[in-house]
C-alpha cells in the first residue's frame, strides 16, 4: 500500500516535470497513471491534485472543456477542504483553479485567486524572521506567481 502511494507520488512529480518541459502528452500520461493509483487508494486529496494537473495540460492544449471537466472534481474536493489541505502543492492547485476559471470567464476566478493570496499571506505571517519571510515570498516560483497575479488583478 505504501509503495503504491510512493509510485503515485513519483508519477505526479514526473507529470509536473514533463509539464514544465512542455512535454504535455507525457505529462498527461503521468498524471493519468498517478490518478488511477490515488483513486484505487481512496486518496481524494491526491486525486484532486492529479485532476488539477490534467486540467493544466488540457488548458495548455487549448481544450477548455476538458480542463473544466477535470476541474469539477478539484472544486468538489475544495468544498470539503477549501485550502486544499492534504495536497502537496496547494498553490499550484489554486493557480490551476484560477487559470481554468479565468479562461472560462467564470466570476469565481477572482475569488479563488484572492483566497490563494490570503492563504499565502497567512502562511507568511507565521514566519518570524524578516529575511525568511521575504525568501518565502520571493524565492518560491508558485508564491511569486500568486503575488503577481493578485497584483495584476487589483491594479
Amino acid at each position: 500500500m505504501n509503495s503504491q502511494r510512493g509510485i503515485g507520488q513519483s508519477l505526479h512529480q514526473l507529470g509536473i516535470i514533463a509539464e514544465l518541459k512542455d512535454q504535455l502528452a507525457m505529462a498527461q500520461t503521468y498524471y493519468e497513471q498517478a490518478l488511477a493509483i490515488h483513486e484505487t487508494l481512496d486518496q481524494p486529496q491526491l486525486v484532486a491534485e492529479n485532476r488539477a494537473g490534467l486540467a493544466r495540460v488540457s488548458l495548455f492544449q487549448n481544450k477548455l472543456g476538458e480542463a473544466q471537466a477535470h476541474l469539477e472534481e478539484v472544486l468538489d474536493y475544495r468544498q470539503s477542504f477549501p485550502t486544499f489541505d492534504g495536497t502537496n502543492h496547494r498553490f499550484r492547485v489554486f493557480l490551476t483553479c484560477y487559470r481554468v476559471l479565468a479562461a472560462a470567464q467564470a466570476p469565481e476566478a477572482k475569488a479563488v485567486l484572492r483566497e490563494a493570496h490570503a492563504l499565502l499571506q497567512d502562511q507568511c505571517d507565521t514566519i518570524a524572521d524578516d529575511q525568511r519571510r521575504a525568501s518565502f515570498l520571493s524565492n518560491v516560483p508558485l508564491h511569486r506567481e500568486v503575488i503577481a497575479l493578485f497584483k495584476a488583478l487589483n491594479g
